[in-house]
């Protein structure tokens, strides 16, 4: 494929080249969406690389953020860019020829695209220009590829750039372009974004989470510890939801992102079929395309199966070598090597006893799924009824995905959080964070159950232990302050402040 080929290719990829508008793009953001704006329009990153799963939305949100581009004006009306210096491409449009020759397709891209739209090169830039490359985890070294145009033209070069969460993609990045880039990992939607997605009537929640929401007075109550702060305004937000007649279709959305959990496709179409196989196509791609090392699709998919079973438990590597390969058979390498992966893929997360309890160190994490519909979609979770114990792990799963998004807020990075038990014998709580200090600033119990009254016997040892620790139980649907010590707060309203 030549130049001309190609730069007919892109044409076709941007119409606004030519004067005409960009295709239909959703008109529904995520809250990802408006973070990723400011970035895109700060000066401090050369390169924006977002990661993430796929099928996780990465193609739609940079699309909008081209759209957006497309929009952008200075004060004076003008606008910021020139249409043909906002490129939009993938590899992927050439990479069949990658074989056939021996130009690598970003670089065939890029030239093709400086030498016969841009007619001018990308390092001797005379006007801002961005660049939104999309998959480009197919191009080998494509980090290397765009540091010398990085270097060349640092106050008019931008790119944004998406890839599948392989350990590769992140390696790449972070060896070529050190303090040039910002690494963004784009997940499953929250749960506010699935109430943005879904309900009609969002402006009646955004409460919950905007500059002055409940985020900023739970975050503010965890730092100051004024716990009844957190209570009055969690009372005030239940209160008027309940009088609008909208607390129940909230709890409603909570049920089905328990079970079918943050995938776009899914949130949008709720028809079960539709979810099963769309989860299959997943599955399948990890298994095939994603785990770097594997040579065994059929051990993968099982190795997966038993992740999904032991979800929310605790787990050795030589148990689930065995439930996977069989008593005395596979490596624990092998092991070790799947479950590295598949976190570094954000499929899986491990999370460890706290350090302060005895025997902190043996290797007995509890393994979560980051999705709690993929996990449930393996197990044939996806209609049908839920047994209350099963919802309650899934009520787990889903606020640790959201505790770990909340920690970013309150204290700009994910933090260190652990389950805790004092030795074999004692209590366990679900989740502990670890302050800048070492200290433990939250402990969290999930009771997402109807009685959950004698279950907190762990958190009230550890505040005990801990008096300036901030202890949150997430309920189903009770709220409340016991003893000025221990808040509990429905599961709900905490996911939607993540």
């Amino acid at each position: 494929m030549d130049s001309l080929e190609i730069a007919r290719i892109l044409q076709g990829y941007n119409p606004w080249w030519s004067g005409r508008p960009m295709g239909a793009v959703s008109d529904i953001y995520r809250r990802d969406y408006y973070h990723l704006r400011s970035l895109v329009e700060s000066p401090d990153y050369r390169a924006i690389v977002i990661s993430g799963p796929r099928q996780v939305g990465k193609t739609t949100l940079v699309q909008q953020l081209v759209r957006w581009t497309l929009s952008r004006q200075n004060e004076r009306e003008e606008t910021l860019y020139e249409p043909k210096r906002i490129l939009y491409a993938t590899p992927e449009l050439i990479a069949s020829d990658e074989s056939k020759s021996r130009v690598n397709p970003l670089s065939a891209l890029l030239f093709a695209y400086e030498d016969l739209i841009l007619e001018e090169k990308l390092t001797a830039l005379s006007e801002k220009t961005i660049l939104f490359i999309d998959e480009i985890q197919t191009v080998k070294n494509w980090a290397a590829i765009v540091k010398p145009y990085l270097d060349a033209s640092p106050k008019l070069l931008k790119l944004v750039i998406t890839g599948s969460s392989r350990l590769s993609l992140m390696e790449d990045s972070s060896e070529k372009l050190p303090g040039r880039h910002l690494p963004y990992i784009l997940l499953p939607l929250k749960f506010i974004d699935r109430l943005r997605f879904k309900h009609e009537n969002f402006d009646e929640l955004r409460e919950l989470s905007g500059p002055e929401g409940f985020r900023k007075t739970l975050i503010d109550g965890i730092t100051s510890g004024n716990m009844d702060s957190v209570y009055k305004h969690a009372a005030r937000i239940s209160l008027h939801l309940e009088n609008k007649g909208m607390l129940k279709e909230v709890q409603s959305e909570l049920s089905k992102h328990l079970i079918c959990g943050g995938y776009p496709e899914i949130v949008l179409n709720e028809d079960a079929l539709f979810q099963y196989r769309r989860f299959r196509t997943y599955v399948s791609d990890i298994v095939s395309k994603d785990l770097e090392h594997s040579r065994r699709p059929d051990i993968a998919q099982r190795l997966l199966i038993n992740l999904a079973k032991s979800n929310a438990q605790q787990l050795t590597e030589s148990e689930l070598r065995a439930n996977t390969y069989g008593e005395g058979q596979g490596s624990p390498t092998t092991i070790q090597k799947y479950l590295e992966n598949l976190e570094q893929l954000a499929i899986v997360r491990r999370i460890y006893r706290n350090k302060s309890n005895k025997n902190p160190g043996q290797r007995k994490p509890k393994v979560y799924f980051c999705d709690s519909g993929l996990r449930n979609s393996m197990l044939g979770y996806l209609n049908g009824e839920v047994s209350e114990e099963e919802m309650g792990q899934l009520g787990e799963t889903v606020a640790l995905d959201h505790l770990l998004r909340f920690l970013f807020k309150l204290r700009g990075h994910i933090g260190n959080v652990y389950f805790d038990r004092p030795d074999d014998q004692g209590k366990e709580v679900d989740f502990v964070v670890r302050g800048q200090r070492d200290n433990l600033i939250l402990g969290i119990e999930v009771k997402y159950k109807n009685s959950h009254q004698e279950d907190i016997a762990g958190l009230r040892e550890l505040k005990n232990r801990n008096p300036r620790m901030f202890s949150l139980v997430l309920t189903k649907n009770l709220l409340k302050v016991e003893d000025n010590s221990i808040l509990y707060l429905p599961l709900w309203l905490f996911l939607a402040s993540a």
